[in-house]
């Protein structure tokens, strides 16, 4: 690490290798987090989460029983005495609702460039488009299945698009700018409970071999991957597994959960990783509270980097 400070310090190596370093140590350094608390809004499994692309502030989740929820995970509602910080929800939106979800909600996304808006899929068929300022509905989808997953692109300029996976095994596109299905994508044959890297140039299966993953094929398992493309975190039962992307090689588990585990979503700006299980319970994963040296010194030098740019 000394070594890496003084090339930066000689311009050896660019700021942001020393910062990447840093970030990878802590991502690997991950352990369950004693001094932050997410106070769970939901009375059944917790089966998605994510953190908006924007701030990286807030927490949105779905549950089993028809209920998402936001959560600032920047601003403690709770401070606990100096011991415990703990977050509730700002807001839940579920089934007594006018428009709210019958049945569970089995993904949930935030609206890539805002969080003015956020999306839910369910059980109950439908997709809803939630304006967050209002807990109203804006728009909704009737799907012809049950909704297990949906995405949207967080770069593109040119469309709205919600792809959302349902029973059918097939890949519907939603159009928030219209409100009408664009496409329909067909392809998949069911599941083997692996999990796989694909070329998406070529579409091929690269053929990284992940040790031992045990992924359930009854439900909907949400992933996690590191801004750099390092790690891989994936929910395996009651554990959280962290594997080299490239390697396929097991960094590390994490156990912390009572019951299976379905969700995990990661947070770059912090390096904390959020998971969501059957337990009901969201738990945050955080690289160790104590500063090292070697960070303030990252610290620094990238300070003097900034002042020095501009």
């Amino acid at each position: 690490m000394w070594k890496e400070v003084k090339d930066r310090e000689l311009g050896r190596i660019r700021p942001a290798f020393l910062a990447n370093r840093v970030q990878s140590r802590r991502i690997r350094s991950l352990e369950l987090a004693n001094q932050k608390e997410i106070v769970s809004a939901h009375k059944g499994a917790v089966n998605s989460l994510q953190i908006d692309l924007t701030e990286g502030r807030y927490l949105l989740s779905g549950a089993s029983d028809g209920s998402a929820a936001v959560y600032d995970i920047q601003q403690a509602t709770d401070d606990g005495a100096g011991l415990v910080a703990k977050h509730k929800s700002l807001f839940v939106v579920d089934k007594r609702l006018e428009y709210g979800h019958q049945y569970a909600v089995s993904s949930v996304l935030w609206y890539p460039v805002d969080t003015g808006l956020f999306v839910t899929g369910s059980f109950d068929h439908y997709i809803k488009v939630w304006d967050t300022n209002t807990t109203q509905v804006e728009m909704q989808f009737k799907m012809s299945g049950k909704v297990y997953g949906t995405a949207m692109s967080s770069i593109s300029t040119t469309h709205m698009l919600i792809a959302a996976g349902t029973e059918d095994v097939q890949v519907r596109l939603c159009d928030i700018a219209s409100g009408a299905f664009t496409h329909t994508l067909s392809g998949h044959r069911g599941t083997d409970s692996r999990l796989r890297l694909w070329d998406v140039e070529s579409g091929c299966n690269t053929l990284v071999n992940y040790e031992s993953t045990r992924i359930r094929t009854n439900k909907a398992t949400q992933l996690a991957v590191t801004p750099n493309s390092s790690l891989v975190f994936v929910p395996c039962l009651t554990a959280i597994q962290a594997y080299d992307v490239w390697s396929g090689r097991l960094c590390s588990t994490f156990h912390g959960h009572y019951d299976f585990i379905n969700c995990c979503s990661f947070n770059p700006q912090d390096q904390e990783l959020y998971s969501g299980g059957n337990d009901r319970q969201i738990l945050i994963w955080s690289p160790p509270a104590v500063v090292s040296l070697e960070e303030v010194l990252v610290s620094v030098h990238n300070a003097i980097y900034t002042r020095e740019s501009i």
